[in-house]
């Protein structure tokens, strides 16, 4: 009964396979059932449909455990498809030559004798040590898939490399559940949320790994190792964390090799002051064939704010946190969750199946070389028959044969780190002539002044040298703002931009056309609800940049303002002054900008400089057009602050912008009245010293 087919489609599978294969392998299943109720078995499988597919073209013929791969996702259907031929496990030890399992199958050893096992064995740890004991009594020929060593040849084979990438995914994706908030900033209608803060500790693999994902999601992190690896951390966009005292971190192999007791004092205040900031720690430090490096201390955990999230990768090896249950996930009485999983990759079975069979397959032609599967078992015994001349990567994986230990030959020296060489930005560029540079410069120049003066032909010079100036002003006044402050920035510019008020002021006093004088109205209306409005967005999006607990003293700078007021109304001789001034402190208030430091007092520089502008302009009213200007701002400034302070956080910018059509309806409502009321000549030129702020 067990050589018929078990499938309608395994006759036809067998057909492929041929009659005669090269190899009989063998893929057992790893013992896993959802209804169990302890957490015994893998729900991973050494080998998946499309990668036996391929090894089928090679020579091999595959034995599949019935529902091997069901908890991975592979059916025994896809295997049938792949080539692969699907019986019970009795009969796929009893068939095969080379046997596949993720943990080794210690109940079956009996059955196993004279076969090749190709397992996850960690034969330098103690329970690895007595997995190959038992196998050794069973002459099974046992090969250890994580002793692989740690070379250039040897990195398409590597497990721990494969199975770590997988497990420093999951960890992110465990730990955002546990954590339950958002990892990116966001600001929405319903308040703001600053981005999570997460610390890596450990960056091979799973380090990497971890990092990658928390930055895709959002997260704001940061990075630790024994070793200086910051250029890595740095090129993922996380920030290296620096323990103040010198050691050199790198051990055999590529691994970390354990700290001096100074370090690890140095280390333990470095990670408590850290992990009080963050809200999620990943550790992923692992010593081969010792504890795990206890990372994180109970003194550490306690200091963590409540919600905060531990998922520690090392617990299998005694765990890198001190409060780490292994195999277990619970909450600590100050309200920090702490995971100590030992199954991280087996979570993702489906990928790190996909992954752990590519590695086996790898392994397999890495041994058969260009030969097809009937060369694997010579190759591998002939390596071993061969001693320091024989392969390195078949001496370091098989632990015992025949009965007989094989001793693993000693793990290669990682390659020395070359020293950073520091290029110079100038070498291999040819030096300019001074004399070609200079006279380079003198012409550009030559050419800019003649466009300028030509340009300037027939228009009044004092409108040119307004021009040039505040083009130059300006220019060197937003050079260097900072990125996050372009928006505040324009809505600062924006608010400023609502001296057309002054515009529509002047000319409601100087014309006695009922047309001229609403167009001035309309004027003045609109550019009150810009210049309150402006203002109110542009404090409201810089309070969003605001760290908690700070405190604004930057409203005193406001005190000028009443400066200008009583100058206005008792120095008319110094009204020219004020508006220079004021214009000044407008442009003052546009470099401010550039900088979070000073964006907040630029802010209020801008509202002095309208105001002075505005009040050395309304003294010159009469008492009619006083009344009516003060009704018209009143009004478009209380409306101006009521959009300001009722607008959606996420909605700033666009009243910016909508505050700015404004502007643009201001200036030309105040045109079309000026020539309404002086239809030859444009609105006649104001000799008083009021005039100067319409230009700036």
């Amino acid at each position: 009964m067990a050589s018929a087919p078990l499938l309608i489609n395994d006759t036809l599978a067998q057909a492929v396979v041929g009659a005669a294969p090269g190899l009989e392998v063998g893929v057992l299943s790893e013992g896993y059932s959802a209804d169990a109720e302890s957490s015994l078995g893998d729900q991973r499988v050494s080998m998946v449909p499309d990668v036996a597919a391929n090894l089928v073209k090679d020579g091999y013929s595959i034995n599949i455990e019935k529902g091997a791969g069901v908890y991975a996702g592979f059916s025994d259907e896809a295997y049938v498809k792949a080539g692969c031929r699907v019986t019970d496990r009795t009969d796929v030890i009893r068939k095969s030559q080379v046997l596949f399992a993720l943990d080794a199958p210690v109940r079956s050893f009996p059955e196993m004798k004279g076969k090749v096992l190709i397992s996850w064995v960690g034969r330098l740890q103690d329970k690895g040590k007595e997995l190959v004991a038992q196998a050794n009594e069973n002459q099974i020929t046992l090969i250890d898939v994580t002793a692989v060593p740690r070379i250039t040849i040897a990195q398409k084979l590597d497990v721990l490399s494969s199975q770590a990438k997988v497990a420093g995914h999951r960890a992110i994706i465990e730990a955002t559940h546990a954590f339950g908030r958002f990892h990116t900033g966001e600001m929405t209608a319903a308040g703001k949320y600053p981005p999570s803060q997460t610390f890596v500790l450990g960056i091979g693999v799973a380090g990497l790994a971890a990092i990658g994902t928390s930055r895709a999601l959002g997260s704001v992190v940061r990075a630790w190792d024994v070793r200086d690896v910051s250029d890595q951390v740095h090129s993922m966009g996380a920030k290296w964390v620096t323990v103040d005292f010198k050691e050199d971190g790198a051990g055999q192999g590529g691994y970390a090799k354990e700290s001096s007791d100074a370090f690890k004092e140095a280390q333990q205040a470095t990670f408590k002051k850290v992990l009080s900031e963050v809200d999620i720690a990943i550790t992923t430090a692992a010593i081969p064939g010792r504890r795990s490096p206890l990372l994180i201390t109970k003194d550490a955990v306690d200091a963590m704010k409540p919600g905060s999230v531990i998922v520690d990768l090392a617990s299998i090896g005694g765990g890198n946190c001190e409060l780490t249950r292994p195999g277990e996930a619970y909450t600590t009485a100050n309200g920090v969750t702490i995971i100590g999983y030992n199954d991280m990759p087996a979570r993702m079975a489906n990928q790190s199946s996909a992954m752990y069979s590519q590695n086996m397959a790898n392994l397999l032609k890495h041994v058969h070389a260009k030969g097809k599967a009937a060369d694997f078992l010579p190759n591998l015994y002939g390596a071993l028959d061969q001693g320091e001349k024989g392969d390195i990567v078949s001496r370091s994986i098989v632990c015992c044969r025949k009965g007989e230990l094989v001793q693993m030959p000693p793990p290669p020296q990682p390659t020395p780190v070359k020293p950073k060489v520091v290029v110079d930005p100038n070498k291999g560029k040819v030096p300019v002539s001074p004399l070609r540079a200079a006279i380079s410069a003198a012409m550009a120049l030559t050419v800019g002044i003649c466009c300028m003066l030509y340009l300037g032909e027939g228009v009044k010079t004092s409108l040119l040298t307004t021009f040039l100036l505040a083009g130059a002003a300006g220019y060197q006044a937003v050079w260097g703002v900072a990125h996050a402050l372009h928006t505040p920035l324009m809505s600062v510019t924006n608010a400023i931009s609502g001296m057309t008020a002054v515009g529509g002021l002047l000319l409601l006093e100087r014309s006695n056309s009922g047309g001229a004088s609403f167009l001035a109205a309309i004027a003045i209306l609109v550019s009150a609800v810009n210049i309150i409005g402006g203002f109110v967005v542009s404090q409201r999006m810089l309070n969003l940049f605001s760290k908690k607990g700070s405190v604004d003293y930057s409203p005193f700078m406001l005190l000028p303002g009443l400066v200008f007021l009583i100058v206005s109304l008792t120095r008319p001789e110094l009204l020219q002054a004020v508006t220079t001034v004021s214009a000044l402190l407008c442009v003052c208030a546009i470099g401010a900008l550039a900088s979070m430091s000073s964006a907040n007092a630029g802010c209020k520089f801008g509202m002095v400089g309208v105001f002075g502008a505005m009040s050395a302009t309304m003294v010159g009213l009469s008492q009619t057009n006083l009344e009516i200007a003060a009704v018209l701002l009143s009004l478009g400034g209380g409306l101006g602050l009521y959009v300001g302070l009722q607008v959606s956080p996420i909605a700033l910018p666009q009243t910016v912008a909508a505050f700015h059509s404004l502007v643009g309806l201001a200036a030309m409502a105040t045109s079309i009245g000026s020539y309404v009321a002086n239809p030859i000549g444009g609105a006649p030129a104001a000799s008083s010293p009021t005039a100067s702020s319409t230009a700036t």
